[in-house]
Parts: C-alpha cells; sequence; structure tokens
C-alpha cells in the first residue's frame, strides 16, 4: 500500500483481495497455538487456557465485528 512506518487507520480494512479459505475452530486453534510455541511455550499455554476457558469469542453474531485486540496478561 506504500506506507512508511504505521498503516494509517483507514488502511486497516482495505481490501487486498479474496480469501475462500475457511477452518473450522479446532484448526483455527491448532495454528495460533503452533504459531505462539514458536515465541514461547508460556504464550502457547495461555492461548490452550483461553480457548479451553471458553475466553474466546469465535463465531459472527449479529452486532460483532472483526477486529485485533491485545491485553496485557500481568
Amino acid at each position: 500500500m506504500g506506507h512508511n512506518g504505521k498503516i494509517p487507520y483507514y488502511d486497516l480494512y482495505a481490501p487486498i483481495g479474496k480469501n475462500t479459505k475457511t477452518y473450522t475452530v479446532e484448526e483455527a486453534m491448532d495454528i495460533i497455538y503452533n504459531g505462539c510455541s514458536v515465541f514461547s511455550n508460556e504464550m502457547a499455554d495461555f492461548v490452550r487456557k483461553a480457548y479451553e476457558s471458553n475466553w474466546i469469542d469465535f463465531h459472527v453474531r449479529k452486532g460483532k465485528f472483526g477486529v485485533a485486540v491485545s491485553q496485557s496478561i500481568i
């Protein structure tokens, strides 16, 4: 998109192509867990705990929109 540095807010949802691949919740969790475990086993264990504790709201529903949120786990 030609930006130097941070991506402006207005480009966060810019269309960049069409993705037709779908994943089950279990497939998605495996991808996330394996990706986190590359960085930290502690992080991967936290992701597993979040999944098993039903802290993750996966499913599409009316009034919900996609957004990534970062929260401190300290």
